[in-house]
C-alpha cells in the first residue's frame, strides 16, 4: 500500500476520527426430601477486551515469538504491536526481531463463556490496522480493515510462514454478535472445539501490494481494536441442541439449573451426580433423546417422551406436575409423586418396559398403560419398592411383578399384577 508510514500520520489519525466507538425450599415426600432450589437473581457480566482496554493481555505469534504479550504502541494510543513504536527502531517484545519478521503476525484473546450465560452480546468497533487485518472468531473471519479503507479482493497471510492467500476486504470495523444458540460461540466446556474462545487479529504488513517483511525504518506495523462482551446467568438450560452431540448437560452448580420454557430437546440430558434441574410450573420438557438422572428432577410442568426415548433415573425425582414416558424407564433411585403429580407408562413392548429397582413413592396418579411390562429385578421380598397412597391404574395389558404397599387405589383394566 505504501512503503513509508511516516508519512502517513496524520492518515491514521483522521482514520481514528471516523471509527465509531460503542461501550457494551424443601418439599418433603414420604421419607425423602426433596430439595426446591431457590434460583439465584439474574446476574449481569459485562468485560471490555480492546486492545487500548487489555493491551497486553493480547498474545502475539510472529516475528520470532509465540503467544509472547504484546506491547501498546507508545505513539499511537489504543494500538498494539511488537514494537513499542510499531517501526523498527523501537523497543521489540522479548524474542521478537525485525529479521524474523515475514509479513504477517497474530494477536490472540481467549475468553470463556459459562453454560449459564444467556442472552450473550459480542460486539468489537473502531477496528484499524497498518496495513491490513482480518478479524476471526473461533478460525471464522468477521471483520476486516485496510489502512486507507480500500475494499475488494487482497492477498492477506493468515499466519507467520503461511501462504498469501485471496481475502475480499470489506471494512466492516463493526459487528455485533449475538451468541445465544449463535454455533460461532463455545459456550460452557462441553464443545468438541475447546472450553475458550479464540478473538484473532491477524495483521499483515503491506508492500507493493503483498505482505512483506518491513523495508524500511519508516515502514511499521500495529493494530487497534475495541471490544466487549455481555451475558445474564440465570441458571436456565438452554432451549436449543448444544454443538457437543445434543448433550444438554446438567452440572452440580450449587444454584441448580431450571427450565421455564417450551423446552424441545433432540439429543440427551444428562444430569450430573450433585446436579439439580427443575421443570418449573408451566413449562413443558420434550424429549426425542435419552434424559439420564444422577442428581435430582425436580418436575413442575409437564414432561412427555417422543420417539420412545428412554429414561434412566439413578437419582432422585420429585413430580409435582405431569410426566409421560413412551420409550424404556429405568428406575435404580427414586420416583415421588406428589398429590398433584402424575405418571403415565406408554409401553409398547419390545424392550420398551418400565424397570424399577429403586423405590416409587406415590400420592398422585401412576399409570401403565399398553403392552409394555413392568416389573423389578429385585423386587420380590419383604421390603417393598412401591409406596402406593394415591391411584395405580394398569391398563391396556400392562403388567405388574413389584411388591407393592398400598395404601390407596389400584385399578386394573386389561392387565394383572
Amino acid at each position: 500500500m505504501r512503503t513509508d508510514d511516516r508519512a502517513a500520520i496524520s492518515a491514521i489519525r483522521s482514520h481514528a476520527g471516523r471509527r465509531t466507538s460503542a461501550g457494551p425450599t424443601l418439599v418433603l415426600f414420604g421419607a425423602l426430601a426433596f430439595a426446591q432450589p431457590l434460583p439465584a437473581a439474574d446476574e449481569y457480566v459485562s468485560k471490555l477486551f480492546g486492545t487500548d482496554q487489555v493491551p497486553t493481555e493480547w498474545l502475539i505469534t510472529g516475528a520470532g515469538v509465540t503467544d509472547a504479550p504484546a506491547t501498546p504502541v507508545a505513539i499511537y494510543p489504543g494500538f498494539i504491536s511488537f514494537s513499542s513504536t510499531s517501526f523498527p527502531g523501537g523497543v521489540f517484545i522479548p524474542g521478537a526481531s525485525q529479521a524474523a519478521f515475514d509479513g504477517a503476525w497474530n494477536a490472540d484473546f481467549s475468553f470463556a463463556i459459562p453454560r449459564r450465560a444467556q442472552n450473550i452480546s459480542f460486539q468489537f468497533y473502531d477496528l484499524f490496522a497498518d496495513d491490513s487485518v482480518v478479524v476471526l472468531l473461533n478460525d471464522t473471519p468477521i471483520g476486516n480493515s485496510t489502512f486507507y479503507g480500500n475494499t475488494g479482493t487482497y492477498l492477506h497471510q493468515f499466519g507467520p510462514g503461511e501462504d498469501a492467500v485471496p481475502f475480499t476486504f470489506t471494512e466492516t470495523t463493526q459487528r455485533t454478535l449475538l451468541g445465544d444458540g449463535n454455533p460461532l460461540f463455545i459456550i460452557g466446556d462441553k464443545d468438541p472445539r475447546g472450553t475458550e474462545n479464540r478473538l484473532r487479529l491477524s495483521v499483515n504488513n503491506i508492500v507493493g501490494g503483498i505482505p512483506a517483511p518491513l523495508n524500511s525504518t519508516g515502514d511499521g506495523t500495529a493494530v487497534r481494536m475495541g471490544a466487549a462482551i455481555s451475558w445474564t446467568e440465570d441458571y436456565q438450560i438452554r432451549p436449543y441442541p448444544n454443538l457437543s452431540g445434543n448433550v444438554v448437560q446438567v452440572d452440580d452448580d450449587p444454584h441448580g439449573w431450571y427450565n421455564a420454557v417450551n423446552f424441545l430437546n433432540n439429543g440427551a440430558v444428562v444430569v450430573d451426580a450433585g446436579g439439580e434441574f427443575t421443570n418449573r410450573a408451566g413449562a413443558s420438557l420434550d424429549s426425542t433423546g435419552s434424559i439420564q438422572n444422577n442428581g435430582q428432577i425436580i418436575l413442575g410442568g409437564s414432561y412427555s417422551s417422543l420417539a420412545k426415548a428412554s429414561f434412566i433415573n439413578n437419582g432422585a425425582i420429585s413430580v409435582a406436575g405431569t410426566m409421560d414416558e413412551a420409550g424404556a424407564f429405568i428406575n435404580t433411585g427414586t420416583l415421588g409423586l406428589l398429590s398433584t403429580g402424575t405418571f403415565t407408562y406408554r409401553g409398547q413392548g419390545g424392550g420398551d418396559v418400565f424397570v424399577n429397582s429403586g423405590l416409587i413413592y406415590n400420592q398422585g396418579i401412576f399409570s401403565i398403560l399398553g403392552p409394555g411390562a413392568w416389573y423389578s429385578g429385585s423386587s420380590t421380598g419383604i421390603q417393598p419398592k412401591f409406596i402406593n397412597s394415591g391411584s395405580l391404574v394398569l391398563n391396556g395389558g400392562a403388567t405388574a411383578t413389584e411388591t407393592i404397599d398400598n395404601r390407596g387405589s389400584i385399578f386394573v383394566t386389561g392387565g394383572s399384577v
